[in-house]
């Protein structure tokens, strides 16, 4: 898909991976800081990041453009 069409569409997205970002985008974090696994976060934290880190297009396009929850 090009840039025009990730553009044009939202990305669907799991609604805990949309938590995540909203929640990051909160508190004011970086994409970048986003994927960062720390060992304070809980296990569902852990998911939300493992998807992003393997469906890493869709991520970015959730984070920069907006997303549908599926």
């Amino acid at each position: 898909m090009c840039w025009y069409g990730i553009m044009k569409t939202k990305t669907v997205i799991p609604k805990h991976v949309a938590e995540w970002i909203e929640r990051c985008k909160e508190n004011e974090l970086t994409i970048t800081q986003a994927l960062y696994r720390s060992p304070k976060f809980t296990e569902d934290t852990y998911k939300c990041i493992d998807w992003a880190l393997l469906n890493q297009d869709l991520f970015i396009s959730a984070w920069f453009h907006g997303y549908k929850i599926y």
